[in-house]
């Protein structure tokens, strides 16, 4: 009873590793992309491991235009843009508020208010249907200056995870059975030692599904404000405003200078200048030289 139920365990996880390899295997030939914690590996073209690779026996399913919609609802975007505002900082300001109107949010914002020239960038992730149309109301903040966008296709990769996925679920879902069918703790033990195994990999392939998900349903839109052509013109600059600026800055520090001195001289100059007078009290009275008479 014992040997059958270890045969039949590392039977049940034989048959899910060499699946596992299978439909990695199948989908080695696609792209890699660049996400957080997702390998090449584990998003290796989907669609030639669930439909079966052209030229390699496999049979394709499904008509051209379901795989186009398919492509459709699992593009990734991101954008680019630069704009010249009069005011960066206000028209970073109202990207922002149009950007949230449309229910996205501000993923990153960094502004610049020093000098004569402020700057401001902003980062947001829009609802991927919403990104079109905010891109089409950049002139609304400013002078579009550039703005490109790039859309990748990560359809195959998504139905890759998912596979996977249903695999490795299939086989918890069977060595559960098995383990409440064992006879000693030595099979029981065991049992569990695949099922935690395996549950952290579908653990790990159920955050990158959720995250390439994130990123196909929010796209991500960086935009730079800067000045327009009329704020950073030349300009002749101004003696009088400098000389005056200088001014003040030395005028800012004689303060703090004499703020930081005056404490020590109240506090050094009263005990010396008490010692002084003692001194001067003590010190005997000098006679007076009396005139000698001839």
């Amino acid at each position: 009873m014992t040997t059958s139920l270890t045969q039949r365990l590392r039977r049940v996880a034989a048959v899910a590793a060499l699946a596992a390899i299978g439909i990695t295997g199948c989908g080695a030939t696609s792209g890699s992309y660049d996400a957080p914690a997702v390998s090449d590996q584990d998003v290796a073209a989907p669609g030639e491991a669930a439909t079966g690779a052209p030229g390699a026996g496999g049979s394709t399913t499904g008509s051209t235009g379901s795989s186009s919609s398919v492509s459709q609802q699992a593009l990734v975007t991101t954008g680019t843009a630069t704009l010249r505002a009069e005011d960066p900082i206000t028209a970073a300001a109202n990207f922002t508020d149009a950007t949230v109107a449309l229910g996205g949010l501000v993923a990153e914002s960094e502004t610049s208010a020093s000098g004569d020239y402020p700057t401001a960038t902003v980062t947001v992730r829009i609802p991927a249907d919403k990104y079109q149309e905010l891109v089409d109301r950049l002139g609304e903040f400013g002078e579009v200056q550039e703005q490109s966008s790039t859309s990748t296709d990560v359809g195959q990769r998504l139905t890759d995870l998912e596979a996977r996925m249903e695999a490795l679920q299939t086989s918890i879902d069977r060595l559960t059975q098995l383990m409440e069918g064992a006879a000693t703790t030595a099979d029981i033990l065991e049992a569990e030692a695949m099922i935690t195994e395996r549950q952290a990999e579908l653990d790990s392939l159920t955050a990158q599904l959720a995250y390439l998900q994130n990123q196909v349903s929010m796209s991500t839109l960086t935009v730079d404000f800067a000045p327009d052509a009329a704020a950073t013109s030349h300009r002749v600059p101004n003696a009088f405003e400098r000389g005056w600026r200088s001014f003040l800055d030395s005028t800012d520090g004689a303060i703090v200078f004499l703020m930081a001195v005056v404490p020590w001289i109240v506090i050094l100059g009263i005990p010396i200048w008490l010692v002084t007078a003692a001194l001067r009290r003590r010190r005997p009275a000098t006679p007076a030289v009396q005139p000698l008479d001839y």
